[in-house]
């Protein structure tokens, strides 16, 4: 099978799915939409993926750049025949694809575009449901198979959770750590301070700042003493969550129960 894989930008969340299409028996086919003027990942394309080159993936795409992007987009697809279009975030890349008319597309979901950018405006709306509705498939990212068991000792075992992320939507890890009572530090990204607030179970710094992370550090470190009581405020919200999610209605729930348990 041949597939074309088109993402946003070169990120560790497409390292690893390309990694793994590469231990495939499939030819894929990589194609960028922007690039964004940082280094959000510094492992190469794994061997094995065609780069495709063509009218994007050389800056940051904008609204402007659509008709021109699509145009070549439709060349790329004739030009590549693929047997599948694999393509996320959904208003960006996914929709892109959806235009053009190809099927089967697939669609993938970071998390945040549903979240958050689903919600932006009207067009964004729209654009959402018009990708969606064009889809053969529609899947989100999620991680390998783990031991819940020993990851569950791992969070707990912890004194605090940190995540640099330079972009993420609602962070598994993150919800698995909360559910477990570890404290947080987290780059201060939209999908990060969905869920965290300065001070109350945790603390956040700048994204993309070294320097800010290492003081953050260094902060939580001097404050070790406090810790143990945002263990307990963070187990008190978590059962509180999971209480709304069992009674309450599912449509306000904004915490899932962790399989871990607490």
């Amino acid at each position: 099978m041949r597939i074309l894989y088109f993402s946003r930008d070169y990120t560790p969340h497409d390292h690893r799915f390309l990694a793994a299409l590469a231990q495939t028996e499939h030819q894929v086919f990589y194609l960028r939409l922007e690039n964004r003027g940082r280094a959000w990942e510094n492992r190469p394309i794994p061997a094995g993926i065609e780069i495709i080159p063509w009218a994007g993936g050389q800056k940051e795409a904008r609204f402007r750049d659509g008709l021109r992007l699509l145009l070549d987009l439709k060349r790329v697809i004739r030009d590549v025949k693929p047997d599948l279009i694999h393509a996320g975030p959904v208003q960006r890349s996914a929709f892109l694809a959806a235009l053009t008319g190809f099927q089967p597309l697939v669609s993938m979901s970071w998390g945040y575009d549903l979240l958050v950018d689903a919600k932006r405006s009207h067009w964004w709306e729209r654009a959402t449901r018009y990708t969606l509705r064009h889809s053969a498939a529609f899947v989100g990212d999620c991680d390998t198979i783990r031991s819940k068991e020993k990851l569950a000792d791992y969070y707990r075992a912890a004194d605090l959770y940190v995540s640099a992320s330079h972009s993420d939507g609602s962070s598994i890890s993150l919800l698995e750590a909360l559910a477990c009572g570890t404290p947080v530090l987290l780059s201060d990204i939209p999908g990060n301070k969905e869920w965290v607030e300065e001070g109350d179970v945790g603390w956040l710094f700048g994204e993309g700042d070294a320097a800010d992370l290492a003081s953050s550090i260094v902060h939580a470190l001097h404050g070790r003493a406090d810790l143990p009581q945002m263990t307990q405020i963070i187990k008190g919200l978590s059962a509180s969550f999971r209480l709304k999610c069992r009674y309450g209605r599912k449509k306000h729930c904004r915490y899932h129960p962790s399989p871990h348990g607490i």
